[in-house]
């Protein structure tokens, strides 16, 4: 097989300074109104029947399109001619246009108009009716035929393959090692890497077949992928924490007349292009992959015998003429079906300052569809593991900050707990996910909207319940201690998208999660888009929405067939939500609420779902922290637990949701002129678990107010959530009877479920001595 042949060069990176054009390549314009253009191969040096294996046409654009550009609703048009064209006329183009190529969609399958010009057949070139942005003088052909090998690359060595729960590591000695150095900081990499296709674009092909991979049948295998150099370092792990640790423990560095020294840190910035750069791991807690080693992670579709080999690509000119053991291992590997698991890095070692006392581990979690739009992407997590983690261990899904990362422990609401801290890079998602044409040559038009990250990060949960690594726990696999997923919390303060991101988890993960902790969360994000305009507030928000999830005015749908601003409209979800759908309790904090945010708690309080919220004149603070164990000052002191009775309270603060909004007062408060809703709701209501009684025929539980004192003779209506023994049956009428602390009866009377299933006792006295809510048939 000869190797393919790159006709046309690629564009340059990170410049675009090639030559136009070269001889093997003719850009001819179109009538005006008709395309881009028509682009034409010289395909003499195919002699006349040659065999064609595979051909792709690649095109690039002027810069990357995303949803927040009018194009990205454009599908690109190109059809192959088989009739000569002359410049200026108008194509005769054939019926179907050329196919992306799955599962990357970065390249169009071009191997049947090739064939047919092989074969005889007009070379018309490729007419270009469609492609926003293209780059035509960058046009490349890309073809695989049958021939004898000449003036190939230097080959790779060294090609290994494992499989591992599901996924296969394949791995390689590069041929070149640009770095040069086993410590290198990000600064510097990043220089590295935007020179690497300045004088020559080399590349290495991933393939796989079946059956042994050798010179003859080398033709009968897959192309799985074609990976850059320096595939074996943890780009995607770099961030500004790492190097602010190194300062603060530097003796040499001086931080001053700042609160915050490090406000100005960012990845690609201050601080960032500091950051230490590590090579990735690939079996746990091993040593990282020797620098110059390529790595590819591919996830089988399919289980049995697979063969793999890797070659050389210089210019698109690769070498599969040297094909050995040393690239094309003759062992197969046996591939199962699988999503992959993490695997661990190393331990972070102990820094000062702001991290916990704990052990926190690294991971690095390799994926693929449906948790990524296209293959073999992967996503660094942290571990935080207390010393005295309680059995079975409490979860916190620790959603970090903007411009923050994975590698520290951001805070705890628990002092037992298991914290996970996962990555929303490089693709800043929300914590929920994009477009699938994000990246690819697809429109937004094809396909859809997918929850991806949600997924990672249920999928990361899931797996650590499931197995907990002896590594968390010296008595993890002695004990089978296990995580305890009655008490898995998800929590994000203020600081960007954390505190929207886990709201969003928790109200639509309710199996999931039993508590949500959100600082300056926001419900409904379209709404708030406009909310914030009208007040010209919205900064930055709409622009990286829309980025990767299309214009609000498009109404992009999701896998769902939900618009994908509706599928993200928390408010919808509640009021459609089925009485019986237990939602966690929520917690919010901002600085002031528009509509969209009022609107979100009237609905949780319509449904009888528990929520407490404070939005003060200067904010309501970072986070309304809720737990049993922590040591936040003003904490709410409250065990949470979705196996667990818990009233829903509408009480104090809660009537202020229906006055009319209002501009901040108070001393030292300059207005804005921005009209709100101010206040707690429901902050000061509390109740008791160690004296719950929750059987068949008797509820018993003990409320108090714990709130402000300003607060005169708290009263709620309570709504009794996650019964787990007493019998509802709807028609029935229940008596109820509320006690004082002393235990005379205050109040009695009747309650039905109803249809909802649900206990709702109105006016409920919640006095700080306490109270006894009793109901039974």
């Amino acid at each position: 097989m000869c190797p393919p042949l790159l006709f046309s060069d690629p564009p340059a990176e990170p410049d675009r300074e090639k030559p136009a054009a070269k001889e093997a390549v003719t850009i001819l314009p179109v009538a005006e109104g008709a395309g881009e253009g028509v682009v034409r191969f010289d395909l003499s040096s195919l002699p006349k029947g040659t065999q064609v294996y595979r051909a792709d046409l690649l095109v690039f654009r002027t810069r990357p399109i995303t949803g927040g550009d009018d194009e990205a609703t454009i599908d690109i048009e190109i059809y192959p001619l088989f009739s000569d064209f002359q410049a200026g006329g108008k194509p005769a183009a054939a019926d179907k246009p050329l196919q992306l190529r799955s599962p990357w969609f970065d390249r169009f399958d071009a191997t049947e108009a090739v064939r047919q010009w092989a074969a005889g057949k007009p070379n018309g070139g490729f007419f270009i009716k469609a492609c926003p942005l293209i780059e035509l003088p960058a046009t490349c052909l890309d073809v695989a035929y049958q021939g004898e090998p000449k003036a190939v690359p230097q080959q790779v060595t060294g090609a290994r393959a494992f499989h591992r729960a599901g996924q296969t590591f394949i791995t390689w000695k590069e041929i070149e090692n640009p770095v040069g150095t086993d410590e290198v900081r990000w600064g510097r990499l990043r220089e590295i890497l935007g020179s690497l296709d300045k004088t020559r674009r080399l590349r290495y092909c991933v393939y796989r077949s079946g059956k042994p991979i050798t010179a003859e049948s080398f033709h009968e295998a897959e192309r799985i992928a074609v990976v850059a150099p320096l595939s074996g370092w943890n780009v995607n792990g770099r961030n500004v924490d790492k190097p602010i640790d190194d300062a603060l423990g530097n003796q040499y560095a001086l931080n001053h007349h700042q609160w915050n020294p490090f406000v100005g840190a960012s990845v690609e910035g201050k601080y960032g292009v500091d950051c230490l750069m590590e090579r990735l791991v690939i079996q746990d807690g091993g040593e990282p992959l020797p620098r110059g080693t390529g790595l590819y992670v591919h996830t089988p579709d399919a289980e049995g015998p697979a063969h793999y080999a890797v070659v050389s690509s210089v210019d698109g000119v690769e070498n599969t003429a040297d094909i050995s053991e040393s690239n094309s291992p003759a062992e197969p590997v046996t591939e199962l079906k699988g999503e992959g698991v993490p695997v661990l890095q190393k331990v972070f070692p102990p820094k000062p300052y702001f991290n916990y006392k704990e052990k926190r581990l690294h991971y690095v979690r390799w994926v693929a569809p449906p948790y990524v739009n296209v293959p073999s992407q992967y996503y660094n997590w942290s571990v935080g593991i207390p010393e005295k983690p309680a059995e079975p261990a409490p979860v916190e899904l620790s959603l970090h900050r903007d411009g923050r990362s994975y590698y520290r422990t951001q805070y705890r609401i628990e002092q037992d707990s298991i914290v996970l801290t996962p990555h929303d890079f490089p693709v800043k998602t929300w914590w929920y996910g994009y477009h699938e044409s994000l990246g690819t040559l697809r429109s937004f038009r094809q396909g859809r909207i997918h929850n991806y990250t949600e997924r990672r990060l249920l999928a990361f949960i899931d797996w650590a319940a499931k197995t907990r690594p002896a590594e968390w726990s010296p008595a993890a696999k002695e004990r089978g201690c296990s995580l305890d997923r009655n008490r898995i919390l998800a929590t994000g303060c203020a600081g960007g998208a954390a505190g929207g991101g886990a709201l969003h988890l928790g109200i639509r993960h309710p199996e999931v999660f039993n508590l949500v902790l959100s600082g300056y969360g926001l419900a409904d994000y379209a709404g708030e888009i406009e909310a914030l305009t009208r007040v010209k507030r919205a900064g930055a928000m709409p622009a990286e929405m829309e980025s990767i999830w299309g214009k609000v005015a498009w109404g992009l749908q999701t896998d769902t067939g939900k618009k994908v601003w509706d599928e993200l409209n928390l408010t919808k979800i509640v009021s459609g939500l089925p009485d019986d759908v237990h939602l966690p309790l929520v917690s919010v904090t901002g600085h002031g609420m528009l509509q969209p945010m009022r609107d979100f708690f009237v609905a949780m309080l319509d449904k009888g779902q528990p929520v407490m919220a404070r939005y003060g004149v200067y904010g309501g603070g970072t986070l309304l922290p809720v737990s049993r164990t922590g040591t936040w000052s003003g904490m709410i002191r409250q065990d949470i637990r979705r196996d667990q009775l818990m009233p829903a309270f509408w009480g104090p603060g809660c009537p202020a949701l229906w006055e009319t909004p209002r501009e901040p007062s108070g001393e030292l408060v300059v207005s804005d002129g921005i009209k709100r809703w101010w206040g707690e709701l429901n902050t000061g209501c509390r109740w008791k678990t160690d004296d719950v009684v929750d059987s068949p025929t008797r509820i018993e539980i003990t409320l108090f107010w714990d709130g402000s004192r300003g607060v005169r003779n708290p009263h709620a209506d309570v709504t009794l959530r996650r019964v787990q023994n007493f019998r509802i049956r709807p028609e029935w009428a229940y008596t109820y009877e509320i006690r004082n602390a002393a235990g005379e009866v205050v109040e009695q009377g009747k309650v039905t479920a109803g249809r909802r299933g649900l206990f709702t006792i109105k006016g409920v006295p919640i006095p700080r001595e306490g109270s006894r809510l009793i109901v039974r048939p």
